[in-house]
């Protein structure tokens, strides 16, 4: 199958980076929706990649023979799949004429029945092996695709501008993620990249604290954390918004977050690995006696997905990169009173950090 009109040569240029790392006895299987896209621009619930050293097969049912032929960016086989013939089928044949030895696999979205699916599909002479070379390729950013999260943020910023006129004690969180994620979606954004987080009072403690019934009441502080989807790439966005005066411990917190997340952007370098930043980070507001409240990695990479690798935590020991995009998310958490955490984007650049998240701290 060839698409009409012009393609986009990125998508070709992966799919080739991709097949350098294979030799002519070997392919490379995913069913992860953002690896598909990544590699040939085609979305749908029901795909499965095989790419080949000179070829490449899609795999999908009847609902999306018509969307792949319209979105397709490469040239390659769609091969339908159905009850009567199923992925194990249709990937065992090929798999067989090509005379396949080594099948390598990404298990990130891979369900139990699908690796199945896969190890049946195996000649009898033939062995499947996990194998990262994707993540790696995806994880270095080129520049349309920071452009594309660049623009993402400056929609999710707006949004929360546009929040912070609006809100007012007597409504509530589910009320303001409402008013949000409208705003989001009149700005472009296809959805939310995830469920929007709008956490007052001591609930703002809780890190992945979900919009809820609460009354916003004054002296709470609100924790916001959101992102957007648009041109299939996300945002994400952490500030707090004080109603009032709050209570002093969430004052003095709030400084500290705001000075642990502009002294990882301006001393990280790259190669550090993410252990290294990671504990920029933590250090610094363990010598502020909070060590012990922020509880979770400094921050992620993100791209087609809302949590990619690489990451910046306690046991990631392999360096950052230049073209990586990562959250800087530092939280502090006190049950019972509430809690801070600010979140920016950034671009490890071939010296430090590019700051891409246009948007102060002021709450």
């Amino acid at each position: 199958m060839h698409k009409k009109g012009s393609k986009k040569p990125v998508f070709e240029k992966r799919t080739i980076q991709l097949q350098t790392h294979l030799d002519k006895n070997t392919a490379f299987l995913t069913v992860n929706p953002a690896d598909i896209y990544y590699l040939t621009g085609c979305t749908g619930s029901n795909n499965h990649l095989l790419v080949c050293p000179e070829s490449v097969y899609l795999f999908t049912d009847g609902r999306y023979l018509t969307q792949i032929g319209e979105q397709m960016q490469i040239d390659l086989s769609v091969e339908e799949i159905s009850v009567s013939h199923p992925i194990e089928i249709a990937l065992k044949e090929i798999l067989k004429n090509k005379c396949i030895k080594h099948l390598k696999f990404t298990a990130d979205s891979m369900s139990y029945l699908m690796g199945k699916a896969m190890v049946a599909a195996l000649p009898s002479d033939a062995q499947a092996v996990q194998d990262l070379t994707l993540f790696n390729i995806r994880s270095i950013k080129d520049e349309m695709e920071i452009e594309t999260i660049k623009q993402n943020l400056h929609i999710t910023k707006a949004a929360f501008l546009y929040i912070k006129g609006v809100i007012e004690a007597g409504k509530t969180e589910l009320e303001i993620a409402t008013e949000l994620e409208y705003y989001c979606k009149k700005q472009g954004a296809s959805s939310m990249s995830f469920n929007s987080i709008v956490a007052s009072g001591v609930r703002s403690a809780l890190p992945h604290g979900a919009a809820s019934d609460k009354i916003i009441e004054d002296g709470d502080m609100v924790q916001f954390d959101f992102g957007i989807m648009k041109d299939y790439y996300c945002s994400d966005f952490s500030r707090v918004i004080a109603m009032g005066t709050v209570d002093p411990k969430l004052a003095e917190v709030r400084e500290i977050i705001e000075d642990a997340t502009k002294l990882v952007e301006n001393t990280a370098r790259c190669g550090m690995t993410g252990q290294e930043i990671d504990a920029i980070a933590r250090d610094f507001i363990s010598s502020k006696g909070y060590g012990a409240y922020f509880g979770h990695g400094l921050g992620h990479a993100l791209g087609l997905e809302i949590h990619e690798n690489p990451r910046l935590n306690t046991v990631w020991d392999k360096p950052i990169t230049e073209n990586m995009v990562l959250t800087i998310e530092p939280g502090v958490y006190l049950p019972g009173i509430g809690g801070v955490r600010l979140e920016d984007v950034v671009v490890m650049r071939s010296d430090k950090f590019e700051l891409i998240t246009d948007c102060g701290y002021d709450s």
